[in-house]
């Protein structure tokens, strides 16, 4: 009984092809071309990975909307903070300030000096 059931579903399984191989040749007579979005079947057990089409564009869709949405909630308040245009507040920041630039190179100075001053020594006393 078993087996009977099995070849039933394989035969309904390859009516189910038969009839979509139909309906695509049909719809390929009518226009022309294969219009993609006239398939009846699930292709999702032929993909083995990634998404599909239509899931990548909602997906960039969704994506879009985030962040349009973002970047306008980013200028509305940027819009309503911004009292005084000073060139702190507009310059992009780096990693040092000015001040900090000057007391680096202030310290690499002393630091090459005493390397110097060391190796002269080293030299005189050789």
């Amino acid at each position: 009984m078993n087996e009977i059931a099995n070849i039933i579903s394989r035969l309904e399984t390859q009516k189910a092809a038969v009839d979509q191989a139909l309906e695509a040749l049909r719809d390929f007579a009518e226009t022309g071309s294969i219009t993609p979005g006239k398939s009846t079947g699930n292709s999702a057990p032929n993909r083995k990975g990634g998404m599909t089409p239509e899931g990548r564009r909602r997906l960039a869709l969704a994506m879009r909307r985030r962040w349009a949405a973002k970047r306008t909630g980013a200028q509305a308040k940027k819009a309503t903070t911004k009292t005084a245009t000073t060139k702190k507040a507009t310059a992009k920041r780096t990693g040092l300030t000015a001040s900090g630039r000057r007391k680096l190179a202030e310290a690499m100075k002393r630091r090459w000096a005493a390397k110097r001053t060391a190796a002269q020594a080293k030299k005189k006393a050789a």
